[in-house]
């Protein structure tokens, strides 16, 4: 267990010394420490007087007007969300040291903090309850299969488990100072995001806990935050974007009175807390905590506040890196350059010394030697933008290993970042990306630039052996990715290789310059190789000639004179004697590290690539390999045999193809290398493995070359880089080029230099997400996974940036459980009674089944009353049987064994339930007329249940309602406006027939041409958008609900040095088709616009469906109603003239 330090004696020390300061000028009291920046959930004590604070990790305790603050606890676990108790005598907070997110109370007067919760899944802290008796607390249990927080009244002592205070979710909650009304809040999107307007924006309610009643305080849609109650019950601060901006105001319960009281215009406050008071409000603006007096129009102060040299955290790490993210060889394969930690290191493969080439806070990526080996080519983010570079070593008669000093030198300076360079077959020229995906082309030297091709998607690249041709990858504007030819100097327009609508890429040419390889999906969702020889007469060689080129390549490869059948052994002069070889020279011996010179030799004449382009895209060839999908291809060096990853026969691993015979694929080896290339020095891969550089041998075999180096890094830089680097992201892939209307470089100043002082990964992290809050956009998110960067391992304890120590051997820890049936919460025992049981849990299987209304007397021998704490019975290992004693509904008693399982597993059984609740709903309000569905998400698995259940659900049914509330996205619009938009152009009947119908197998999907409605919420989001956004459109059906977010783009995501860091990256935007407007920040409205009230959904009162049924029914009558053909045969068909 780890350790507890007394937390009161820390805060006496902050207490106590308040007075003192108040005498002295703070700052020079004593040694200020560092200065303490992106503090979190500020609490003040009942005087306002003393401050206490989440930040690095723990709680903290200052004065209210600034200074040294002490550190609270001490744990090595994170501690947080402080809250003094009415009395001011203790502290709550909650800690992650012994189990997850539990409730602890330390005493001002001295003495040891006391955990006062015990149920596994963990506890957020709202606050104490007005009395002192207790704290409000909210959990997440088996309320509901979404949102399933609760707030509970946590009582001290109190002989009964904490209750529900009402059954739905909620945030935020403020008890009124007579603990009868509850402030809370409903909705809401990420704190950092700036001027949303929408149905998912933070609304403000307000509960009476004795009439039971709920009142929405929240008059528009711009969100409203963090209420806090004056001393006088009657009136509340709220934080509201009502203006465009936040800010804080207080405003009257009885409505009318409102009075701004700050005046912000970009950011406004966050996390305020309220004295009791109400004398002085704190709260966090930008990145610093602030204070103000509520009377008299207070202006709010930033609060200086000082760590007093708490933190033992160096600003330098040391770093041990045994790990590298690319690596590159030189020819002979005897020296290696990788990145690792950010740089670039050489060295040769059997000392296995690194010597540091580059040594910026800067990442360098994309490493590359020359083909002559006298230079690196690296991408580099010194100076702040991307661009290409140029490394040397000063002495080149050194090995690079050897060698000590290396210069630099820039061959591309713009804004635009450059990346992926790589040289043509030649070495004379270097291709390169720049921007988004422009193909551009220079000598090397770096001279003579020009862009060889426009696009926004980033090419997949290949060149001809003879560096005339080159065949790319790339997407139209139809998201369409198929093969182009074109040659370099530009002299003919791009011939389509593959003409498919479906997806072609990874094209590679064959070193013998003969053929083109590259994947593509077009049978369902497989993805195959394709072939062609470039040149006609290839294609139409004979097997003969190729049996008969193969035989003249073995007997080029024969010795000299072997048709002789002398061996030869030298020339022999006339009369048989041997002529006796001339003596080698002898080589000067060279000093040592230095290179010897090369004698280069020879290249053989390159032989110009002859490409026959008329009908070549009708001679591909395709070799499919049943159930597997192929890619990572790679040619060998006589381009006769194709490697790729593939999994065939349900093995994994890297296989090859032979030409011209193809046959079997034969498995090279189960572990291929990353960033593999397929070399001619031995005829073998060098690449990366496990994060080694590594070479794979014919025999399938791995050689690595481990190595450890040594760095020194300043935080502070390396924080800015990530930082950087997820900026220019944003600034050059973000789906608007406008930027949300922001002067993006502007937005870098602001917060960059925040970046640059942030402590650890965290506080880089909500830096990285105010940044991106500027956008107002969906689907954003800037997350920091450190490990040494660049691919690096850190070991340095303790510092931002290094990994945990390697794990102990595995344990377990004890876990609250879950029976499977939920408890009648009323129920005054003894025992507890039960309330229902969860259809798929332990209490639903037939060797353990429970029954609503059963009594459970016992838990492990354990009698129950009314007050029992289930945590209590129900914490221990996770995998144990547990005995309970039942009595049934007829009073008899019995023995029921079961494994408990978990309330995330219950919940997940809960949407069952929930499904079930409404399609009963339906068919009841309907008289059996609808049909009722919900998609969960916009995947597969859920289409798949989807087209299932339009068949089960619908049968029979005269119309369909469609629920895409609580859908979070996905991909599956389209193909769930294919089953239900099918054109219809015909009816078929059999003999015998009676109906009018149409064969079901000729169509795409199972399909539904009836009448439908459509249910949505503001839960429904991105491609759960477009769906009922394409309804509207097409006039398919009507929407009931609530508008949705107005949260639409397609998304991926842009990695962050070399790992250490992630920017989710919206790059496509959609817009609606009779309008031409953005989906996002423009949600589908619904014809019917139904808000459900607290509480309606887990009682099982529904409106939204309630509405759906209301005006389907009357579409159905409508549909019901049209006029239809006769089906008439030939035969009766009458006669004319």
């Amino acid at each position: 267990m780890p350790s507890r330090a007394p937390l009161s004696l820390f805060l006496l020390s902050a207490l106590s010394t308040s007075t003192a300061l108040l005498a002295q000028d703070a700052p020079e009291a004593a040694a200020r420490g560092r200065a303490i920046r992106l503090a979190a959930a500020p609490a003040l004590s009942p005087d306002g007087q003393t401050l206490a604070f989440e930040w690095m990790g723990d709680v903290w305790t200052a004065p209210i007007w600034g200074g040294v603050a002490k550190r609270a606890t001490t744990s090595s676990d994170r501690d947080g969300s402080p809250a003094f108790s009415p009395s001011g005598t203790e502290l709550a907070y909650i800690s992650d040291a012994e189990d997850r997110a539990q409730a602890w109370i330390a005493p001002l007067a001295g003495g040891p903090a006391r955990r006062v919760t015990k149920h596994t899944d963990g506890y957020g802290l709202e606050e104490w309850l007005p009395q002192g008796n207790g704290l409000l607390l909210s959990a997440a249990r088996d309320a509901f299969w979404r949102d399933a927080e609760r707030f509970e009244l946590f009582e001290l002592g109190a002989k009964t488990p904490a209750k529900p205070l009402f059954d739905d979710a909620g945030s935020w909650g403020r008890l009124s100072p007579d603990g009868k009304r509850l402030l809370f809040t409903r909705e809401g999107e990420p704190k950092w995001r700036k001027q949303y307007h929408g149905s998912q924006a933070t609304q403000v309610w307000l509960y009476d806990l004795s009439a039971r009643r709920f009142e929405k305080l929240t008059k528009h849609e711009h969100g409203e935050r963090y209420p806090l109650w004056a001393p006088d019950g009657k009136h509340y601060y709220v934080v509201s974007q009502e203006d465009g901006c936040f800010n804080l105001y207080r405003r009257a319960l009885s409505g009318g009175e409102s009075t701004q009281l700050t005046r912000f215009t970009d950011d406004g406050p966050h996390d305020p807390a309220i004295s009791r008071d109400g004398g002085t409000i704190v709260f966090r603006h930008l990145f610093d905590l602030h204070r103000m007096n509520t009377a008299g129009g207070g202006v709010p102060t930033r609060l200086e506040l000082w760590d007093g040299g708490a933190v033992d955290l160096d600003d330098l790490e040391r770093l041990a890196l045994d790990s590298a993210s690319e690596a590159a060889f030189t020819s002979d394969l005897k020296q290696i350059a990788f990145l690792s930690g950010g740089d670039v290191w050489v060295m040769d493969t059997e000392l296995r010394e690194p010597v540091q080439v580059t040594r910026t806070a800067a990442e360098e990526r994309d490493l590359v030697f020359s083909p002559d080996d006298q230079a690196l080519l690296c991408v580099s983010d010194d100076g702040g933008q991307a661009d290409l570079w140029e490394i040397r070593r000063k002495d080149d008669k050194r090995w690079w290993w050897q060698s000590t000093e290396f210069t630099k030198k820039k061959l591309s300076d713009d804004a635009d970042a450059e990346s992926g360079p790589r040289f043509t077959p030649d070495g004379g020229s270097i291709a390169f990306v720049k921007g988004r995906g422009d193909l551009w082309l220079m000598a090397a030297d770096g001279t003579n630039q020009r862009r060889f091709l426009e696009s926004w998607d980033r090419p997949d690249y290949d060149f001809s052996p003879d560096g005339a041709w080159i065949v790319y990858a790339k997407q139209d504007d139809d998201f369409n990715s198929d093969v182009w030819l074109a040659k370099l100097d530009g002299s003919i327009p791009p011939f389509n290789l593959s003409r498919h609508p479906d997806n072609e890429g990874s094209p590679r040419w064959s070193p013998d310059g003969s053929k083109i390889a590259f994947t593509g999906r077009r049978y369902d969702q497989e993805v195959d190789l394709y072939w062609v020889y470039v040149k006609r007469t290839d294609e139409q060689k004979s097997e003969r000639d190729r049996k008969l080129e193969k035989a003249l390549e073995k007997m080029k490869e024969a010795p000299k004179g072997a048709g002789s059948g002398r061996g030869e052994r030298g020339s022999r002069r006339p009369g048989g004697e041997e002529k006796p070889e001339a003596p080698k020279e002898k080589e000067e011996p060279k000093a040592e590290g230095q290179e010897p010179e090369k004698k280069e030799p020879e290249k053989p004449k390159q032989e110009p690539v002859v490409v026959d382009l008329e009908d070549l895209h009708e001679r591909l060839r395709r070799v499919s390999i049943p159930n597997s999908s192929e890619g990572g291809l790679l040619w060998s060096p006589d381009g006769k045999t194709l490697a790729f990853q593939a999994t065939i026969e349900a093995k994994s691993g890297l296989y090859t193809l032979e030409w011209p015979e193809l046959g079997t694929p034969k498995l090279w080896a189960q572990q291929g290398l990353s960033r593999a290339r397929w070399v001619k020095e031995g005829n073998q891969l060098v690449g990366l493995s496990g994060g080694s550089p590594a070479t794979l041998g014919k025999d399938g075999k791995a050689t690595s070359y481990s190595f450890r180096a040594k760095m020194e890094r300043d935080r502070a830089a390396y924080f800015g880089e990530i930082f950087d680097q997820g900026w220019r992201a944003m600034r050059d892939g973000w789906y608007d080029a406008n930027l949300g209307n922001k002067d993006w470089n502007a937005v870098r100043a602001k917060y960059g230099a925040m970046a640059r002082l942030a402590l650890d990964g965290t506080q880089l992290a909500e830096v990285g997400n105010m940044m991106l809050g500027e956008l107002n956009g969906s689907h954003l998110g800037f997350s920091v996974m450190l490990g040494g960067g660049g691919g690096g391992r850190g070991r340095r304890g303790g510092a931002p940036g290094a990994p945990t120590s390697t794990p102990a051997e595995p344990t377990w820890r004890k876990t609250t459980g879950h029976l499977g049936a939920r408890f009648d919460a009323s129920f005054e025992g003894p025992g507890w009674r039960i309330r229902d049981v969860v259809k798929g849990t332990p209490a639903f299987q037939e060797k353990s089944r429970l029954h609503a209304g059963e009594i459970v007397l016992e838990i492990d021998g354990v009698k129950l009353k009314a007050e029992t704490d289930p945590a209590d019975v129900l914490t221990g290992d996770p995998e144990r049987e547990v005995h309970l004693k039942v009595k049934s509904l007829r009073g008899e008693e019995r023995e029921v064994v079961l494994r408990p399982t978990s309330n995330g597993a219950v919940r997940g059984l809960l949407y069952e339930q929930w499904m079930d609740t409404n399609r009963a709903l339906v068919d009841r309000l309907s008289g059996g007329r609808l049909g009722y569905l919900h998609i969960r998400g916009m995947d597969w698995p859920s289409f798949q249940r989807f087209e299932a259940e339009l068949y089960a659900v619908s049968y029979g049914k005269d119309g369909l309602i469609i629920d895409v509330r609580e859908n979070g996205g996905g991909s599956t619009a389209d193909h769930l406006l294919t089953a239900l938009t099918q054109p219809e152009h015909a009816y078929t009947r059999p003999r015998g027939g009676t109906g009018r119908g149409y064969p079901q197998d000729r169509r795409v999907y199972a399909t539904w041409s009836k009448p439908i409605a459509v249910l949505c919420n503001q839960n429904s989001f991105s491609n759960a958008e477009i769906f009922p956004h394409a309804i509207k459109t097409l006039g398919r059906g009507k929407i009931i609900g609530v508008p949705t977010a107005g949260g639409v783009v397609s998304t991926g995501a842009a990695m962050l040095y070399g790992g250490a860091g992630m920017v989710r990256m919206p790059f496509r935007g959609w817009f609606l088709w009779k309008d031409g407007e953005d989906m996002e920040l423009n949600g589908c409205v619904p014809d019917y616009i139904v808000w459900p009230e607290p509480t309606e959904w887990p009682r099982g009162i529904d409106k939204q469906v309630e509405k759906a049924v209301e005006v389907l029914r009357a579409e159905c009558d409508a549909w019901k109603a049209r006029p239809l053909p006769e089906l008439k045969k030939a035969t009766e068909r009458k006669k004319h003239g």
